[in-house]
């Protein structure tokens, strides 16, 4: 917490993972992506991490792979690719237009809901939950937590192009 600059804003000593949301949040976008793994209650590195603790550009490829490709299910993985479309573009400004393009993006693709309705912009928030998480820790967006998301960072770009070339 303190490192990322986090403690500052938090109530409480944060000093146990279960009473503070960002560590938790964080450790479980790191397992997703496949840097950590938990054995018997211990946090490791994987093997892929260990190799690339001193390759920063290997690492940082290793990530973008990590956003495109490993997702729970058919619908985060459509999500996610369109939404890192519009990060790479970096035409969009605010959180409900990158929702709004990746919702018509999803019917584009001919995802509805179970009634065949168009997926809302709310439903595709959920279903990017872990992709926007990770650009938001990678700090691909300017402004994370207001209302404006916008992605005019090069470094942000780069690495949603480098994510949909993987």
């Amino acid at each position: 917490m303190t490192e990322l600059g986090w403690a500052k804003d938090w109530i409480g000593k944060a000093n146990r993972e279960d009473q503070t949301l960002p560590v938790l949040q964080l450790r479980e976008s790191a397992q997703r992506l496949g840097l950590i793994s938990k054995i018997k209650g211990r946090l490791v590195l994987t093997s892929a991490t260990k190799r690339l603790l001193d390759d920063p550009a290997g690492l940082w490829l290793f990530l973008a792979r990590a956003i495109a490709h490993r997702h729970r299910h058919d619908s985060e993985r459509d999500a996610t690719v369109l939404l890192l479309l519009e990060v790479a573009a970096g035409k969009r400004t605010g959180r409900a237009d990158y929702l709004q393009a990746v919702s018509f993006g999803l019917g584009a693709l001919g995802w509805s809901t179970r009634t065949g309705a168009k997926l809302e912009p709310n439903t595709v928030q959920a279903l990017l939950v872990d992709a926007q998480e990770v650009l938001l820790n990678l700090g691909i967006f300017d402004d994370p937590f207001g209302s404006e998301a916008n992605t005019t960072k090069p470094q942000g770009q780069a690495f949603a192009r480098a994510a949909l070339h993987s």
